[in-house]
Order: structure tokens, then C-alpha cells, then sequence
């Protein structure tokens, strides 16, 4: 789940220290996770990262965050409409909406921005592959 979904909703539901210890442990889970792909990969593979930069994220960093946010946005509009709503009448399918909404949103934006939607999806392979000038307006769109 991502951090900007578990900040919306969790902080309430798991008291804020776990929340606190929950967002620590997935960036610490993406961080892990890049660093093993690396070493997992041979070295030519280093020249194109697993990180979450697209075509317009070195020359148009305004179209990246609204972008971002955009997909962002829906992902988590849908997951709190099927899932969380106790009204809502998509209670069976709501892993089918917040599946198709993460798709939609990658397929959207993935050739322009790389589909992060999630903050951790984007400081793990950064900090793996040492790629960090970007960063920011993934953070900021994610987090916003």
C-alpha cells in the first residue's frame, strides 16, 4: 500500500507510532529491494536504472508533479471509494478498482514520468542506484 494511502487513513486506525514505524519499514523494504536487484543485475544494466524517471522528468519537472499527482490522485480516490467507504457498493471489487487504477495510472504516465504513485517505489531504486537529483518532485507530487 502506499505511504500516501497509509497517511490518509492510518494514522487514525494504527495509532501513529506504528504508522510511523510502517512508513519506515516500507522505504527501508524498497531500499532493500533495489540494492538486491542491482546486485543481482549485471553491470550493464546500470547504465539504465530501475528508477522512476521518464521522458519529461529531466526537462519538465511542472509536467512530472502534476502528472504524479494526477495519478496519484485517482489511485487513491478509488482505493478510499471501493475499499475503505463502508457505504460503497464496490465492496467485491475493490481489489479489481485499485488494480486497474495503479494500471491505468502506469500505462498513463509511465513513459513520461516512470508511474511512481508511490514515494517508496521512487527513493528505493534512487538511493540504490545513486540517482537523486529528481527526487523531489516525485516526493512532493506523491506526498502533496
Amino acid at each position: 500500500m502506499s505511504i500516501k494511502l497509509t497517511s490518509t487513513l492510518s494514522p487514525f486506525r494504527m495509532g501513529k507510532k506504528r504508522y510511523m514505524w510502517y512508513c519506515i519499514a516500507q522505504v527501508l523494504g524498497a531500499i532493500i529491494g533495489a540494492m538486491v536487484l542491482k546486485l543481482a543485475l549485471p553491470p550493464a544494466m546500470d547504465e539504465t536504472p530501475f528508477t522512476t524517471t521518464g521522458s519529461l522528468s529531466l526537462s519538465h519537472p511542472f509536467q512530472v508533479f502534476f502528472l504524479e499527482f494526477i495519478c496519484t490522485f485517482g489511485l487513491v480516490y478509488v482505493f478510499f471509494a471501493g475499499s475503505v467507504d463502508r457505504n460503497g457498493t464496490a465492496k467485491n471489487a475493490a481489489p479489481l478498482a485499485v488494480g486497474l487504477a495503479v494500471m491505468s495510472g502506469v500505462f498513463a504516465e509511465g513513459p513520461f514520468t516512470g508511474g511512481s504513485m508511490n514515494p517508496a517505489r521512487t527513493l528505493g531504486p534512487a538511493i540504490a542506484f545513486g540517482l537523486l537529483k529528481h527526487v523531489w518532485v516525485y516526493l512532493l507530487a506523491t506526498l502533496g
